[in-house]
């Protein structure tokens, strides 16, 4: 029987396949505003993983931020739904773990962003609590957002799993002192310092751990 008692995910690259998405986000913003710099594909997808506002002051410091969100959230509403797709066993996944265990995000991503994704690929009534970018003052890879978890639904360290798929979310387990388990089933390249509790090479080995 599992020792948890809840299990917590990111978003994008765990539970939506946004890594085409994001690439193009991005590719947008630099032809837009930084036409002289071509990012190579590694960095794009680096981008999944830290806070926008991290990643704009890291490559468009001289660009107006809320210029860069607008832009941003313009493609977003354009695109996420054209670029974005669930993982296979996904769902049936979810309803099993749903009836097993408290269900937690914890995103990057801005609050109305994530409830937005997970509303229209119907994945918001399995989770009971999200944690964003905007509930915290020090967002991922610090583990103020894990800890926040941990506090609402009253858990020991030991009871509490996160699952993610990028190193800052590798370190937010770390630091937090919870167990960590690594998608591998993105594009994603993990360092190779990276030693988390388990990895999942598909979602359904997800299912495979915690529902045995």
């Amino acid at each position: 029987m599992s020792k948890y008692k809840t299990i917590v995910f990111d978003i994008d690259g765990t539970l939506l396949n946004t890594d085409l998405y994001i690439c193009l986000a991005f590719l947008n913003l630099f032809q837009k505003y930084r036409k002289e710099y071509m990012p190579s594909l590694k960095e794009l997808l680096s981008f999944s993983g830290p806070t926008l506002e991290d990643t704009f002051e890291k490559y468009f410091p001289n660009v107006d931020k809320k210029i860069l969100f607008d832009e941003y959230e313009r493609f977003s509403k354009e695109n996420l739904k054209k670029y974005t797709t669930l993982y296979p066993d996904e769902i049936s996944v979810l309803d099993e773990l749903k009836k097993r265990y408290h269900l937690a995000i914890c995103t990057s991503r801005r609050k109305d962003a994530a409830i937005a994704c997970l509303k229209y690929f119907d994945l918001l009534k399995y989770f009971e609590l999200i944690i964003s970018v905007d509930d915290v003052s020090k967002p991922k890879p610090y583990p103020e957002s894990l800890l926040k978890i941990l506090d609402f639904f009253q858990n020991d360290n030991d009871e509490v799993i996160y699952i993610g798929d990028a190193y800052t979310d590798y370190l937010c387990g770390l630091v937090a002192n919870i167990d960590v388990g690594l998608v591998t089933y993105g594009m994603r390249k993990l360092p190779n310092d990276t030693c988390p509790d388990f990895e999942f090479k598909q979602f359904k080995e997800i299912g495979a751990l915690l529902n045995d």
